[in-house]
Formats: C-alpha cells, sequence, structure tokens
C-alpha cells in the first residue's frame, strides 16, 4: 500500500471532528473515488492527509513510513501533490511563470516533459510566457494546475473536484488527462468527487463518505 490512513479524525472547530475514524488504504498505482455530498467531509480527508488541517488522532503511513507527524511541505517532498478544487494558480502570473514556481527551480526540461499532456500547454513558449493565468477558461485553469502537481514527480496525486463547474467538453478532456497521467506514469490517485459516474468509470475503489464516516466500500 502506498497510502494507509489508520483511525483518522479532523476537523476546524476545537472538540468537533469533522471526519472521524476514517480508516483507508490505496494500493500502488490504483485510483481510489471517494463521493460525498456537500460537507460529508471530503475535503476534510484530502487536508488531513496533507496536514493542511492537523488531524487530531490516528496514523498515517506512506510508502509504509509512519508521516503522521510531516508538515504539508515534508509531505510533498515525499511525493503527495494536491489539487484543490478550483485549480490553485497565481493568477497574477502568466502559464510560463506558474510553471516554473512549480518546479521549485528546477529544469525547464521538466515541463518540456509533461507539455504534450495539457492541452493548455500546446502553444510556443513565447505564448505561454505572453499568457496571463486570470485569461483561462476554468478548464484550462484545472489543466494548468494539475500540470503544476505533476511538475513535483508525484508519486500519489489527491484531488478535490477536479470536475467541479466545468463544461461536459472540459470534464472529457481533464479525465483524458488523468488517464494519461496515470497510465504513463504510474502516478497513485485519490479522487474526491460528487459525480458517481466519473468516479465509477476511472477508479479501481470507490469509498462513500456521509457525515464525516466512510460507509462503503466497492472493490
Amino acid at each position: 500500500m502506498i497510502l494507509e490512513l489508520r483511525d483518522i479524525c479532523s476537523g476546524y472547530l476545537e472538540g468537533v471532528d469533522v471526519i472521524r475514524n476514517i480508516d483507508l488504504q490505496l494500493p500502488e498505482g490504483s485510483a481510489t473515488g471517494i463521493l460525498g455530498l456537500n460537507g460529508a467531509g471530503k475535503t476534510t480527508l484530502c487536508q488531513a492527509i496533507m496536514n493542511m488541517n492537523p488531524y487530531r488522532s490516528g496514523v498515517l503511513c506512506f510508502e509504509r513510513l509512519n508521516v503522521s507527524e510531516l508538515n504539508t511541505e515534508q509531505l510533498s517532498r515525499l511525493g503527495i501533490s494536491m489539487f484543490l478544487s478550483g485549480g490553485n494558480t497565481f493568477q497574477e502570473l502568466t502559464v510560463w511563470e506558474n510553471l516554473l514556481i512549480a518546479t521549485g527551480g528546477g529544469s525547464t526540461k521538466e515541463i518540456d516533459g509533461i507539455r504534450s499532456i495539457f492541452p493548455v500547454l500546446s502553444g510556443s513558449q513565447s505564448e505561454l510566457k505572453s499568457k496571463l493565468a486570470d485569461k483561462l477558461s476554468g478548464g484550462e485553469r484545472n489543466q494548468l494546475a494539475i500540470a503544476m502537481c505533476l511538475l513535483s514527480s508525484p508519486k500519489l496525486l489527491i484531488l478535490d473536484e477536479p470536475s467541479a463547474g466545468l463544461s461536459p467538453t472540459a470534464i472529457k478532456t481533464t479525465y483524458k488527462i488523468l488517464e494519461q497521467i496515470r497510465g504513463e506514469r504510474g502516478v497513485t490517485i485519490l479522487l474526491i468527487e460528487q459525480s458517481a459516474e466519473l468516479v465509477r468509470e476511472f477508479c479501481d475503489q470507490l469509498c462513500v463518505i456521509e457525515n464525516g464516516i466512510i460507509n462503503n466500500l466497492n472493490n
């Protein structure tokens, strides 16, 4: 298992757990989907895994190592990356500048290595250097955000509702990209969605979270 959660509890207010007693295992190279309504605890679970919202109890293991005490940056360096709902990009910067930030000072060869996966990056380098991120459509912004996640060379990619607010065409493009990332790079994926159809088509295993508790698991 690349990721194991054991009895994880987390919340935003002292003494109030949004997620409770979460047990979850992600096989390496798999795609696991978590379905749930708004407020069910999906995003809280993602943030707890990344220690963006610290969990109060439980154990988190990544590649068989107990990483419960590591902060978000340390988890990222180990190989966990997260896409935030809506696409987390620097809107005042160009597409190219966003990509450079994501490399962490690495070579632009890393950017060239992923450009073929993302239609939004198909233009010339000069075009990407002149196009501001705030001029992108919602689907293009999501592509850029996923590309930035990929530039950290993740072993595990967590996606919080990548289809939210997108047109059917943009959703289809997004999932084609995710299939390519998984197939060509072997990245393990944890997918948070509200659409059961999307999750069933893409994922190997399906969890349903309700009122902060995972109450169903289909393999």
